[in-house]
């Protein structure tokens, strides 16, 4: 009942153009990013702006209640553009909220992930603080060997103390389940309907 967009990140299936069979799509669009003083991360989140301008004048999509919810490579689109874009007033990220330095900087990730400069700056959980007081649900598996979940917990902890500042201490949900690096949708639908409620159905569907 939900209108939902399934968009191919830049990189992947028939966007994986590179010079080098070898070498993955993601690789080829970071090098292109980089030499253009941009990055993976800023291109995909351009690209989600733009299904969304495409996607928000539709008679069946409200405007007010747009979500985005992402796993892994999905889930770092999610945060950073639900970071970013004032119109998305809910995030779900699974598989990726975690620190920088326990996991991309500590943990062999794909390219996509590098920020130039980004501990310059600030933790991921500066990054996710730009979404707060929107609503946002946390996805972890305990058994996920990327992103370690003893790091997320401390992150989430840090998380919260900034939505609890902001007077939205409900708006911050996590699903911490045991399982691998993977989805869990044990809170996702209760999770939307709190926040946006039920689904309208074909002819108001959100």
């Amino acid at each position: 009942g939900y209108v939902a967009v399934a968009p191919i990140q830049r990189g992947w299936d028939e966007t994986a153009v590179s010079v080098d069979p070898s070498a993955n799509g993601c690789y080829r669009v970071a090098l292109s990013a980089f030499l253009a003083g941009m990055t993976p991360i800023g291109l995909r989140c351009w690209d989600a702006s733009r299904v969304l301008d495409a996607v928000a004048d539709l008679e069946c999509v409200d405007p007010s209640r747009i979500g985005v919810a992402g796993l892994s490579g999905g889930g770092m689109t999610a945060l950073f553009w639900a970071a970013l874009e004032p119109r998305v007033r809910l995030a779900m990220v699974g598989g990726y909220y975690c620190t920088f330095a326990d996991s991309i900087y500590a943990i062999h990730h794909c390219i996509c992930n590098c920020v130039p400069g980004m501990l310059e700056w600030g933790e991921m959980r500066e990054i996710a603080a730009l979404i707060a007081p929107r609503p946002l649900l946390v996805i972890s598996g305990t058994k996920d060997p990327i992103f370690p979940i003893a790091a997320t917990r401390r992150a989430y902890a840090d998380l919260a103390a900034v939505y609890r500042l902001l007077g939205a201490r409900g708006n911050l949900e996590k699903d911490f389940f045991d399982g691998p690096h993977a989805w869990s949708n044990r809170k996702t639908p209760a999770f939307l309907r709190r926040h946006f409620g039920p689904p309208a159905g074909p002819k108001g569907a959100r």
